[in-house]
């Protein structure tokens, strides 16, 4: 997986956020970019993502051989909204902002959530099967997190015949996706725009 950018959407959660941070600092490969757009526009969530970028510049360095768009080489991107834009807001300038940095995945999050150490290793995995990945969640106490993947255009609900999460197999065609770990490539953005801020 190519220049893979996390982004991460927060507002008024800043110990959430922390933790999210803590763990995307112990991931085993080095994202490209991460975005965090801050629709509270805080001096509380810029001094935390400050002290973050300073972690993540200390544990992978910039990216001087591979600059973004504009020039920089920092992994970190603080995006401070002027409004709350709420998460769909949020993550449609998030991945804008990625978009034009040039970042090739989008691994798109919530502030309450939390990443694996080899989160990006397990997705890569399937970067050459599928354009849009959602990986299995996990619930706090690490039993798998209860999701529906199949929406029934035709009925207007979640599939109710849809056996729930992976059930032990390798993968499962969905055709929803959440703002709580998906992955997704550039080409989708291509093709059907940024995330609806409306939705």
């Amino acid at each position: 997986m190519d220049r893979p950018a996390l982004v991460i959407v927060t507002y008024k959660r800043q110990e959430l956020l922390t933790n999210l941070l803590k763990s995307i600092v112990d991931l085993t490969r080095a994202p490209w970019r991460i975005v965090v757009v801050d629709n509270e526009n805080s001096r509380l969530t810029s001094d935390i993502v400050k002290r973050f970028a300073a972690k993540v510049q200390k544990k992978w360095g910039d990216t001087t051989d591979d600059p973004d768009t504009q020039g920089g080489s920092s992994r970190v991107v603080y995006v401070p909204m002027t409004e709350n834009t709420g998460g769909s807001g949020g993550f449609s300038e998030g991945v804008r902002v990625a978009y034009e940095l040039g970042a090739e995945w989008f691994w798109v999050m919530d502030d309450d959530v939390a990443v694996l150490p080899e989160g990006l290793e397990r997705l890569d995995k399937w970067c050459k099967k599928a354009e849009v990945i959602q990986g299995q969640r996990y619930d706090v106490d690490g039993s798998p997190f209860f999701w529906q993947y199949r929406f029934s255009t035709s009925m207007g609900i979640y599939n109710p015949l849809a056996k729930a999460g992976f059930d032990g197999v390798a993968y499962r065609a969905c055709n929803v996706m959440c703002f709580e770990g998906a992955l997704f490539c550039r080409s989708i953005v291509e093709r059907i725009g940024l995330p609806d801020p409306r939705f």
